[in-house]
């Protein structure tokens, strides 16, 4: 399609974190499970066995990285990332 992630998904997963759990470890988790959704996926379209699976777009959100403003607005409140 001609907008990013418009097109329909070729796997949905879910990935649960754990009570408790740190950043770090569910970003390494996470990284790793995604690295096997991706080989999944690679094996499915070697052997020609995808079904696209419609996406319902209205029920979505996506973020884009903030604004040199917004990063200003950030920090004058007070905040600091990790």
């Amino acid at each position: 399609t001609a907008k990013l992630d418009e097109g329909d998904a070729l796997l949905r997963d879910e990935l649960p974190i754990d009570p408790g759990e740190s950043l770090d470890h569910l970003i390494q988790r996470s990284k790793r499970h995604g690295a096997h959704c991706i080989a999944t996926v690679l094996r499915q379209i070697n052997q020609g066995s995808t079904e696209p699976l419609a996406l319902n777009h209205s029920k979505g959100s996506y973020f884009t990285f903030p604004s040199a403003e917004e990063i200003a607005e950030f920090r004058r409140r007070g905040f600091r990332a990790i």
